[in-house]
């Protein structure tokens, strides 16, 4: 008998659950019935009360019902990581690369929008980051090490400071290569900036960059009334 820990298959008979899924209901209770005689070498004797049998293997558990009003299996299985959006915590360490200093456990990639917050002070290095949309609250700081790229497909709203070493070009920079305009919104600064994004990019409010590039394939335009300070 195997009794390893944490894994737990339970169910009542199928004609218990029984309803207009019925047959459905039955193959279900075949199924789970096969598995647990494989497992356990034992028969399965029908109640009306309780589940008929535990088995405790490996370090998941999952309860298996076949509920009457509607027929309904659930089952939550997580595989990588599916999430769109992150928050920085920086639980362990200032590093972006780290996936425990992040909400979702995950570090971010072109999919995801990331939120960094009052007080958080991530640092990209070498291996570089990537994100969607990125928004950074008054009082965050993202850092940049020596030849970090943190490239990002979509809008920035940046209310904090962008950090770069100060050797202009190895310092790390932000590129924005995004398939679709992508939009620059804020008051806060920029170390070095790059523009890859054939739609164009567009700047919405007072900005401050160290040093702007645009790349040969690039375009950046500056909205009516708004000022873009390179300096």
């Amino acid at each position: 008998m195997i009794n390893t820990s944490f894994l737990c298959i339970s169910f009542r008979p199928w004609h218990y659950y029984f309803n207009e899924k019925g047959s459905l209901a039955r193959g279900l209770s075949i199924i789970f019935g096969k598995i647990i005689r494989a497992f356990a070498n034992t028969s399965i004797q029908a109640t009306k009360n309780l589940c008929m049998r535990k088995f405790y293997v490996g370090f998941l558990c999952v309860n298996a019902f076949l509920f009457a009003q509607p027929l309904i299996a659930q089952v939550k299985i997580k595989f990588g990581c599916t999430d769109t959006a992150a928050i920085w915590t920086g639980l362990v360490d200032n590093n972006w690369n780290n996936p425990s200093n992040w909400n979702t456990g995950c570090v971010p990639t072109v999919d995801v929008s990331v939120l960094i917050q009052p007080g958080g002070n991530p640092l990209i290095g070498s291996d570089g980051g990537s994100v969607k949309r990125l928004t950074m609250q008054a009082g965050a700081t993202l850092g940049l090490d020596a030849d970090a790229v943190l490239e990002v497909i979509s809008h920035i709203l940046n209310d904090g400071t962008i950090l770069s070493g100060p050797a202009i070009p190895t310092n790390g920079k932000v590129l924005l290569n995004g398939l679709e305009q992508q939009n620059i919104s804020g008051t806060g600064s920029f170390s070095r900036v790059e523009v890859e994004n054939s739609v164009g990019v567009r700047v919405l409010s007072n900005v401050r960059i160290k040093s702007l590039e645009i790349l040969a394939n690039g375009k950046l335009t500056v909205a009516p009334s708004v000022n873009l300070e390179i300096r």
